[in-house]
């Protein structure tokens, strides 16, 4: 490598970094990095004309690439013209996964970014702990608002709480799993850290009175006790478990969730879930090869209201991923959209199971399994892909599990 290339090498690794860090705390902090970080890659690439860690992970790629490819025709034949690739800005954010699946083949360079994050993290869960029983947000006064029983419905520094919770749920888990497994490296007093900053990421989850994303916490808690099947695994999820049962219970989250449930399966509530999902349904099946096009979900959810849509909410999106993406794409482009996240899933539990890599390697393997499934869940109840604030940080938790796999099939990674 010559010295142009390694000096954009370690420039990329600064600004990814400055980007998972920022990320916590600011969308633009956060994009900017991406976008310079990016800029950089694409300069290195040109310098050193080769990138390994591609054909490990190509399925990873053709599904991603598929996806955007039918979710762009879509587009197109909707409403053809630019504006139809605009409403797809935000998909430049898989451009994040192939810089981190290459940064994270360094395990010095993988250490430092996953401590940051952690640090920033916990920050913001300390700030907002802060909030949760005073109200302050220096950054924006009219909010948080007071909460139903007792203190204010934490939102950090995002602009609603569903999106902070569903950001920290999966935080917390990538934590929970990074923490999970013995590594000569990581001393008692590191992993009794990382520990706390997942249990903090969970809590202020539950705290923000955001119930599909502490259900999605609870889940996947379940979930790797039961696939890890490990005397940690169950014993930790147990005592999780009860303390965010404890925390739930006596801040009155659980309390309020119990009272929204009757809105939330109602099928004339026009908040409720299971009312949003059945008419985003009806959209899918009007138009089930290519959608109704990205950005015209909104349109198409008031036709289905018919003569009522005066008097309901119309709604921006499906508060589900898979059908957001069916209702814009269809079903070829739910499809493809799903068998992205499965790839992900699979390449990432295939990594933590290797018997090639170290036991630093298999515990990031882990924890980006973990924070993708937490992830997957919080987007049942939320179309927790379409926001950008918490996309662009599932991009780095892809890339944890993805570039282990990576590295565990490839030579060509410094260690």
């Amino acid at each position: 490598m010559n010295t142009a290339a390694r000096l954009s090498d370690r420039a990329i690794f600064f600004v990814y970094t400055a980007f998972i860090a920022g990320s916590t705390f600011s969308i633009a902090v956060g994009q900017v990095a991406t976008g310079l970080a990016l800029m950089l890659f694409l300069v290195f690439l040109g310098l050193t004309r080769r990138y390994p860690y591609l054909g490990p992970i190509k399925w990873f790629y053709i599904f991603c690439g598929l996806y955007v490819f039918w979710m762009a025709l879509a587009g197109e034949l909707a409403r053809p013209g630019i504006d139809a690739l605009d409403k797809m800005r935000e998909e430049w954010l898989f451009c994040i996964v192939p810089i981190g699946v290459m940064l994270f083949q360094k395990e010095s360079r993988a250490r430092v970014m996953i401590t940051l994050f952690a640090v920033g993290v916990t920050f913001i869960a300390l700030y907002s702990i802060g909030q949760y029983f005073t109200g302050w947000h220096f950054f924006n006064p009219g909010l948080p608002v007071a909460a139903y029983d007792f203190g204010y419905r934490i939102i950090g520094n995002f602009s609603h709480p569903l999106t902070f919770a569903n950001f920290n749920a999966t935080a917390g888990l990538f934590f929970y799993g990074y923490s999970m497994l013995d590594d000569e490296k990581l001393s008692n007093r590191m992993r009794w850290f990382f520990r706390v900053v997942a249990f903090l990421a969970m809590g202020v989850t539950v705290l923000s009175y955001s119930r599909g994303p502490t259900a999605a916490i609870i889940a996947t808690l379940v979930l790797s006790a039961i696939v890890l099947r490990s005397r940690t695994a169950i014993t930790g999820t147990a005592i999780l478990l009860v303390v965010l049962a404890l925390v739930g219970v006596k801040s009155g989250v659980f309390s309020r969730a119990g009272q929204m449930m009757s809105s939330e399966v109602s099928s004339q509530d026009g908040l409720g879930r299971v009312f949003i999902w059945s008419h985003s349904w009806e959209i899918v099946k009007e138009h089930p090869i290519v959608g109704v096009g990205p950005g015209r979900f909104k349109e198409a959810y008031e036709l289905t209201l018919g003569a009522n849509a005066s008097n309901l909410p119309i709604h921006g999106h499906a508060h589900d991923d898979l059908l957001n993406v069916g209702a814009q794409s269809g079903f070829p482009g739910a499809i493809f959209f799903f068998a992205m996240w499965v790839s992900v899933w699979y390449y990432s539990w295939r990594a933590f199971k290797s018997a090639t890599l170290t036991s630093f390697d298999r515990r990031v393997a882990l924890a980006g399994f973990l924070g993708a499934v937490c992830f997957f869940f919080t987007s049942v109840t939320e179309a927790s892909f379409a926001a950008e604030s918490v996309r662009q940080m599932l991009m780095f938790v892809w890339a944890a599990g993805l570039g282990m796999y990576a590295k565990s099939k490839s030579d060509l990674a410094p260690r």
